[in-house]
């Protein structure tokens, strides 16, 4: 507690001035989800002395001219390196829209440089009016023994890091097979993480029954990978203390069918729980373009209420509710005692347009712009050199069989879908070469100079022409290029490389769109705006390769080892739902 509790008392009676009065809001009170009409606000410090209808002495007064007052938001699950900027430049972008705390679960970074990479999130953090918790990884990498991450965090690192400022959890413990299975790595890092009485998230997919039972079993709270409605109401009913939803309008992209009729059946669906307290909200991976042109956490709860959710609930379960399962009991409402994170909002509580923006007792945006700047914490050279990788050749593209000429049966991922799967195919082979026409090859090279392992794969329903390259390849985030020319992918991959990390793509040797990402192969330096609109170009220029990217670029994805069903990394075709490794060339 930053502000003396002594202090706070006199205030709150009138005995010290208030630094900042706000007057006459419709308080949404979070604690009983009623509206308290004509209602003053008394913030002493940065934190809340009063809440009533007596007009205390101030230094500084707001009229709230009968605007709602909500608590700051509070974000429970998040990447900031998804957003591709660094945290001071993510606290210029989500202030503005009403995100005052966010919990924050840096396994990107710590993926590529370790406990450095944790420790910089800390650092760069550290002065922000936007308060910033860390969550440490859990998975680093995310499956053991099938990927090649920049560094290996087990019990003895969790450990360390959980004595660290600021550190207030264990991040997505998504190895959920590991944890069944009782495999002794993630059945380590659980156990420290209960011994430090620490908060236990979770990312359990689709598990359910005696495995769902197992997993919640740990101790594990919560858990933000609900595609479906029912998956959520499945963990809630078997004891999860709370699932964490995402814009449900974002999610729709991953499915068949017209988006409003998936949003609206998400919603309608979880309007049936009586008892709300355990639905939480969060962004999780928000894409620059997005967060530029959509919004943050107050889109998703916007999206929620636009298709039927009640907009207290909505409220609660990002403001009073996510404090609670974070254990910041000095944040999430309203109320005497606790941080003066304050928002009020313009027009109805529906439309949930943020207005004016109180961030620990200071006004710090206003009509969707920062009041004062936020300095711009640099990162040091070493976190922007990170690539450490030779250029490829266009024969490092090209895949050799073990027959000189003739069909082979080879197993080909469907990239349909986010949800991907194996199909097994024949393929043509010239010279020893698989013959590749129709189908898009797969590449991803270890670039953290540990192993210099390549893995290669195929892949339909992807690029028609062209290629992309990024460093961005959950969440080991080696090198993974894809393509239907080899000259493409090899000046892709070319100039990601001499960037030190980002995005690229080309087509008949022209770069048609970049973004460079020189810390950790990750994030930018400069503001959303710039980095917003160029991932917008490399949407923009993957549809004309063929690909339409709405949402997660494919790219980022298919490396994911612990996702259904089919995955890629620097080492092999991975079977995730079994969790190992599978021939290019079945027997």
């Amino acid at each position: 507690m930053t502000t003396d509790f002594r202090e706070l008392v006199k205030a709150a009676q009138g005995e010290l001035p208030c630094d900042l009065l706000i007057q006459n809001v419709r308080l949404v009170n979070v604690h009983t989800g009623e509206i308290q009409e004509h209602t003053n606000i008394g913030v002493y410090g940065d934190k809340i002395a009063y809440v009533g209808d007596a007009r205390l002495e101030a230094k500084s007064v707001v009229d709230g001219k009968e605007r709602y007052a909500i608590p700051g938001l509070i974000d429970t699950h998040l990447h900031i390196e998804s957003s591709q900027i660094t945290p001071p430049r993510f606290a210029e972008a989500v202030l503005p829209r009403g995100t005052t705390t966010v919990a924050i679960d840096p396994h990107e970074i710590g993926n590529v440089m370790g406990e450095d990479g944790v420790k910089l999130m800390l650092e760069s953090s550290r002065h922000l009016p936007l308060k910033v918790f860390v969550m440490v990884p859990t998975c680093v990498p995310s499956a053991e023994g099938l990927e090649t991450a920049g560094a290996d965090f087990a019990a003895k690192e969790v450990d360390e890091m959980l004595g660290w400022e600021r550190v207030i959890g264990l991040a997505e413990i998504m190895d959920y097979d590991s944890v069944v299975k009782l495999r002794e790595r993630m059945t380590n890092i659980i156990e420290v993480g209960r011994k430090h009485n620490a908060v236990l998230d979770g990312h359990c997919m689709f598990l359910k029954g005696e495995a769902l039972n197992a997993y919640i079993s740990t101790g594990i709270e919560a858990c933000h990978e609900n595609f479906t409605p029912e998956a959520a109401l499945t963990k809630l009913r078997a004891g999860m203390d709370y699932v964490k939803i995402r814009n449900p309008r974002l999610q729709a992209y991953l499915f068949p069918g017209p988006i409003d009729e998936y949003a609206k059946k998400f919603v309608s669906t979880l309007k049936v729980v009586p008892d709300k307290r355990s639905i939480l909200f969060c962004t999780d991976d928000i894409m620059p373009d997005f967060l530029l042109e959509e919004g943050h956490l107050d889109t998703v709860l916007r999206t929620m209420i636009q298709y039927g959710y009640d907009p207290v609930a909505a409220v609660q379960g990002a403001t009073i509710s996510a404090a609670n399962h974070l254990r910041l009991h000095e944040s999430g409402s309203i109320t005497p005692g606790k941080y003066a994170d304050i928002v009020l909002l313009k027009g109805s509580l529906n439309d949930l347009t943020i207005d004016l923006v109180i961030a620990n007792g200071d006004v710090v945006a206003e009509a969707g712009r920062l009041t004062k700047p936020i300095d711009v914490w640099r990162f040091p050279e070493e976190s922007k050199n990170t690539v450490k990788l030779r250029t490829p050749t266009e024969d490092d593209f090209r895949i050799r069989a073990p027959i000189r000429n003739g069909k082979l049966r080879a197993r080909i991922i469907d990239m349909a879908s986010v949800i991907t799967h194996f199909s097994i195919e024949e393929v043509e082979v010239r010279d020893w070469i698989v013959q590749t026409e129709g189908l898009t090859t797969l590449a991803v090279f270890e670039r953290h100079g540990r192993s210099g392992n390549k893995c290669l794969g195929l892949a339909k329903n992807s690029l028609r022409k062209g290629a992309i390259a990024s460093t961005i390849s959950h969440d080991c985030h080696n090198l993974a290029v894809m393509g239907a020319s080899v000259a493409d992918m090899k000046l892709a991959a070319q100039t990601v490389i001499e960037m030190q990390g980002g995005v690229v793509v080309a087509n008949d040797g022209i770069i048609l769109a970049k973004v460079a990402l020189p810390v950790a192969g990750l994030m930018s330096e400069e503001p959303l705006e710039a980095v917003g609109h160029q991932m917008r170009d490399v949407r923009m220029a993957l549809r004309q390769l063929g690909k339409e990217e709405s949402g997660f670029l494919s790219i980022w994805s298919i490396t994911l080892a612990v996702v259904p069903s089919a995955r890629i990394t620097d080492k092999c075709l991975v079977d995730s739902d079994n969790q190992k490794a599978v021939p290019l060339f079945p027997s």
